[in-house]
């Protein structure tokens, strides 16, 4: 027979008893749903986890801590030039640089602030997210004292009248803030404009905090160095990074001189000696990958040197397992659901052998083939597993709208989500037609066994049967 007359065939037969059919598809539905939510539950709290992921920063940077090897502890490694070359050779790394930090008094005319500066290689710069917005990023031939500003630091330089204004307006609880110095920012929905240009403006500065005030008396009339500072660049706004926004970077070897001449001037004005500490190579530094693959096998390296160092990759590994275990989870509740229809279709076949046993007689004894019986009855159980998966894919698609639009306050108890539009439900493509053909698959083999019967009939005893 034509697959064609066996499939016009199916559907009268399956149709002929429309309640004992609808129920069937109707079991196949419910299990389509519950698989297929189950499971989308697990892809929304995957989707949350890489949302929380995303606002953790960049996955492929690593930032290294050598507190023990700065402070010459025994038997701790080194962060030092050697070893940073090193680090670069590494497979994967893209660029390593050490960092410092520390802070400068700049005064331009009528106005200071004090920043906080991270001293970084140049070239590392780029090569770490940092975006220039306006201007250039740092010359590492230029022989003066380049700045490249964060987002925050240009809206904190202030005259004495402004931060004496700005204290009084703290104190008596002013809905209008403007900019507070030291790094920080007091920005409201209103924000106004820096009062001055700092890629234009010729900066004074100094390592120490009173640099530029009225009246300063230091201590054994020793005054500190001044040097000149020019800005350079302005970092665009980083949602994920408070470096870029609250810092100042310079080249980190110029501000390792300002650093070495801060304790040279501490000893001179307060007596002593000009360190009293030896260190060894750098304290922090940042290790770039190319991507977030190459990240586990640098952190690796770390670990056997004994290096000290913090990635979100650490722990996403453990997390992703415990998702993918909760995911198993969720799919086995649904699939008890599949089980049960897959026994509602073995059973609907079966019941329409025993009211067809007759006919599969006739069948027989006007030479239809035993295979062709078979596909009859295959493609019947199979139809039901389609028509009940593609149902049941539509409506899994609707209940998924619902609960993320109406039940997200109640999901938000039983799982973290991140924000209030988080998906608690989602249906991925390959999730819906992967229902669908397992429905398929499921329906079909669920006919197989009274398939496999309608062939074993014998052709006289099914048509003497009443």
């Amino acid at each position: 027979m034509r697959s064609r007359d066996l499939i016009s065939m199916s559907f009268r037969n399956l149709f002929k008893h429309k309640l004992r059919a609808v129920l069937t598809v109707l079991g196949v539905v419910v299990g389509v749903i519950a698989i297929v939510l189950m499971m989308s539950l697990g892809y929304g709290i995957n989707m949350n986890f890489e949302k929380q992921m995303e606002g953790m920063g960049d996955l492929t940077l690593i930032q290294l801590y050598n507190w023990e090897g700065y402070n010459g502890s025994p038997g701790a490694p080194v962060f030092d030039d050697t070893m940073i070359r090193e680090m670069s050779g590494w497979d994967g790394v893209k660029v390593v640089t050490p960092v410092y930090q520390s802070g400068l008094k700049l005064v331009s005319g009528r106005y200071s602030s004090f920043v906080q500066i991270m001293g970084i290689r140049p070239e590392a710069l780029p090569e770490l997210g940092y975006v220039v917005a306006d201007g250039q990023y740092l010359d590492p031939d230029a022989p003066d004292y380049q700045i490249v500003f964060g987002v925050n630091p240009p809206y904190t330089f202030m005259t004495d009248r402004d931060r004496k204004l700005q204290q009084s307006q703290n104190r008596y609880g002013s809905m209008r803030v403007v900019a507070m110095g030291g790094g920080g920012t007091g920005e409201t929905e209103e924000r106004d404009p820096p009062k001055i240009d700092v890629l234009t403006a010729r900066f004074k500065g100094s390592y120490e905090y009173s640099y530029g005030d009225k009246d300063v008396e230091w201590p054994n009339n020793k005054l500190p160095d001044v040097y000149n500072f020019r800005g350079v660049g302005i970092l665009q706004k980083n949602e994920t990074s408070w470096e870029a926004s609250e810092y100042c970077f310079m080249d980190i070897a110029k501000l390792q001189k300002l650093v070495a001449d801060q304790r040279k001037y501490s000893a001179a004005a307060y007596g002593g000696r000009a360190t009293q500490q030896q260190y060894h190579g750098y304290e922090q530094g940042y290790i770039k990958c190319q991507t977030v693959q190459d990240v586990e096998g640098v952190m690796e390296k770390l670990t056997e040197l004994n290096f000290q160092f913090y990635n979100p990759a650490s722990w996403i590994k453990e997390m992703e397992k415990q998702a993918a275990s909760l995911q198993v989870l969720l799919a086995g509740i649904g699939a008890v659901s599949f089980f049960v229809a897959a026994i509602g279709i073995a059973n609907t076949m079966f019941m329409a052998i025993y009211q067809r046993t007759k006919e599969i007689g006739i069948m027989k004894v006007i030479g239809a083939s035993l295979r062709d019986i078979a596909r009859l009855f295959l493609i019947e159980s199979a139809l039901i597993g389609v028509i009940g998966g593609t149902v049941g894919v539509a409506m899994s698609y609707l209940a998924s709208y619902l609960i993320n639009k109406v039940g997200l306050s109640f999901m938000s108890a039983m799982v973290y989500l991140p924000d209030s539009e988080a998906t608690v439900s989602f249906i991925p493509l390959g999730l819906a037609f992967g229902a669908l053909a397992f429905s398929a698959f499921v329906g079909l083999a669920a006919g197989l066994i009274p398939a496999f019967r309608a062939m074993r009939l014998p052709a006289l005893k099914a048509i003497k049967t009443e």
